[in-house]
């Protein structure tokens, strides 16, 4: 069958791979008119998303200690936090509020950076 697609050569590249990407073993035994068992009937096709997504060693390591180290930085930034909202602190220690601030600033950048790496790693 002819069909005509927008675009070029490359666009129909995507479109199809998207399509066969899509795909599920349902779909697919019921165009071969088959039945599946039925547990996989409902299992998305994962062997292809497995073997491109795998993780290296080192990165599944990151991985695993990015929980613990994002706790770390939340636990530290709750202390800062709590030295921050005695008023004594401003008045007896000035600088060590401003530093304290300045830290608590590094934290939350750090935390964004954290979390973006775990969704990364993840996804």
């Amino acid at each position: 069958m002819w069909r005509e697609y927008a675009g070029g050569y490359q666009d129909w590249a995507n479109y199809q791979a998207t399509r066969r990407a899509d795909e599920t073993p349902a779909t697919n035994a019921a165009k071969r008119g088959g039945d599946l068992p039925p547990g996989e009937a409902t299992k998305p096709t994962r062997q292809k998303a497995a073997a491109a997504g795998k993780l290296s060693w080192k990165e599944s390591r990151e991985l695993a200690e990015l929980p613990q180290r994002i706790a770390a930085l939340e636990a530290e930034q709750a202390s800062i936090g709590e030295r921050l909202a005695d008023p004594a602190l401003y008045q007896s220690q000035p600088q060590e509020a401003q530093r304290l601030s300045t830290r608590s600033s590094e934290i939350d950048e750090q935390l964004l950076l954290l979390l973006e790496r775990w969704e990364a790693l993840e996804g």
